[in-house]
């Protein structure tokens, strides 16, 4: 029985290290909803919308109807600090540089022609982006978690 009381939380403690997949990313792991987007300041209309992170890939999905119908965009994403970078420029094998599920999400005015650097604010389940466009324009995404 005394060898129990060691070997159970040894168990544990391995256990609960491998429930997330490919390791910890911090806070910006799971899946955001995208509240509100703005150029230069104008409200932007865009379909509901969610980026779910995990490892240094990036989901970004658009609910077209009640049945569930969906469009997917796959990039890759990097934070250092308050820097961040999205990254729709992927290609798959026979399928040309940001296209198809590698395309950025334009109904957001995201681009594939380059990758996206931004400024990252985040503040318990509240993110926002703030990036210049190619055309210079200032564009505000603001982000609340999901789960």
């Amino acid at each position: 029985m005394k060898r129990l009381i060691y070997i159970l939380p040894l168990l544990l403690a391995i256990v609960l290290q491998s429930c997330q997949n490919d390791g910890h990313i911090g806070d910006i792991f799971g899946t955001w909803r995208v509240e509100s987007y703005t150029r230069d300041g104008a409200e932007m209309e865009f379909g509901p919308t969610t980026f779910s992170f995990q490892n240094n890939i990036v989901d970004c999905v658009l609910l077209i109807d009640d049945y569930g119908t969906s469009w997917n965009r796959f990039g890759t994403w990097k934070r250092e600090g308050n820097d961040f970078e999205l990254n729709f420029t992927h290609s798959d094998n026979g399928t040309s540089q940001g296209s198809g599920i590698y395309e950025a999400p334009g109904w957001l005015g995201m681009t594939s022609a380059e990758v996206m650097r931004m400024t990252v604010s985040l503040k318990g389940d509240k993110m926002s982006w703030t990036w210049h466009d190619p055309a210079g324009a200032l564009c505000i995404y603001r982000l609340h978690k999901t789960w």
